[in-house]
């Protein structure tokens, strides 16, 4: 959802004119005004102009304003169940931007009953509508996908995320560049995927880097480039997406990508793990288990190592069947290591299926 204190200059980015032909103050100046309010702290004036906008001069900027301060809790406290009588207010006068909130917290089941049918329809007019609010089209654009409230369409779930996207919504950028990487809903175009997954990435979207270092690393769509895949994980992972982390520091050991980093690699593995990232955590067990870059830690190879193996990476489960089954900076526990070969087998590496059919 959108929030009062997350927009910078809403009035700018969202200006209506105002809805009376008479020489009354117009009010967007009213709308303006509380917005320096809410700015400078001054919570109880700004609430005060922004339910007058809402309730008296039928505004539908004014009831968005007034329910995102009710939803967030500024200078009171949060009220789902009026927050969203407020949107519902604010989108039955024609506010998109009511509508698109309203809408998720339907979706969600904030501050009343979840309720699929209500929320597609209001995604429906904030996408729809005038204005076009983009986080309506890519969530409505998730429920064609989802077959939330309707049968699966991944047709149309395309063409709402293109138009999330083209609406600058960066979300939608990526999951554009997801159909077309697999074909869904359109014709397989993995160029046409990294062209999307690249706006993505400029849009500041975790997955969207992601994505598209993938597609540098193996040069799928793109030109096969290791050095701008490991830009990409970085950023990635610096966004907060925690397997980006595991793979930059992947990319960071490995000679045949480049030049080796050890320490730059279990400073991500590391970034990654904190999160409990699997693959980040089986990362970051190796590099201390085998010393690379550092004195060898097998006490923390093994912690990173169990997080990974419980998170189902099946190498990490075998690792520490190697650690325990050779006794590796612990003592030797054929028992315990056999444990973990058969949990390494069960989640399908095939190495492991033997070596614990070895313990008897």
């Amino acid at each position: 959802m959108l929030s009062i204190g997350l927009l910078a200059y809403p009035a700018l980015a969202y200006a209506a004119p105002a809805q009376s032909g008479t020489a009354q103050r117009p009010d967007i100046d009213i709308y303006n005004e509380a917005l320096e309010n809410f700015k400078s702290g001054n919570y109880a004036a700004a609430y005060s102009s922004f339910d007058q906008l809402c309730t008296v001069r039928k505004y539908g900027l004014g009831c968005w304003a007034r329910g995102s301060m009710e939803e967030s809790g500024n200078g009171r406290t949060a009220d789902a169940v009026k927050a969203r009588a407020s949107y519902a207010q604010g989108c039955n006068i024609g506010d998109e931007i009511s509508c698109s909130d309203l809408a998720a917290m339907q979706y969600n089941g904030n501050g009343g009953p979840r309720d699929i049918f209500n929320a597609k329809a209001n995604y429906t007019k904030a996408c729809n509508g005038q204005k076009n609010q983009k986080s309506g089209c890519y969530y409505l654009g998730t429920m064609a996908e989802k077959g939330e409230g309707q049968e699966v369409n991944q047709s149309l779930a395309l063409s709402l995320f293109k138009k999330a996207c083209n609406l600058g919504d960066p979300r939608g950028c990526n999951d554009t560049g997801r159909f077309y990487k697999n074909g869904f809903g359109v014709a397989m175009d993995k160029a046409m995927a990294g062209t999307f997954f690249q706006t993505a990435c400029n849009g500041d979207n975790k997955y969207g880097c992601f994505n598209l270092a993938q597609a540098q690393m193996k040069g799928e769509g793109t030109a096969l480039n290791y050095a701008l895949a490991k830009t990409n994980y970085e950023k990635s992972c610096n966004l907060g997406y925690a397997e980006s982390c595991g793979a930059l520091a992947y990319v960071l050991r490995m000679v045949k990508y480049g030049t080796v980093e050890y320490a730059k690699a279990y400073q991500f593995a590391r970034k990654g793990c904190d999160q409990s990232n699997p693959y980040s955590c089986f990362q970051s067990g190796y590099l201390q288990q085998l010393g690379l870059g550092m004195a060898i830690k097998i006490d923390g190879a093994i912690a990173d190592y169990i997080i990974s193996c419980n998170g189902k990476n099946d190498t990490a489960c075998n690792n520490l069947g190697v650690i325990y089954n050779s006794g590796q900076g612990v003592t030797k526990n054929t028992q315990l290591a056999k444990t973990y070969y058969q949990k390494s087998c069960d989640l399908g590496y095939k190495d492991a299926c033997d070596r614990a059919a070895a313990i008897k």
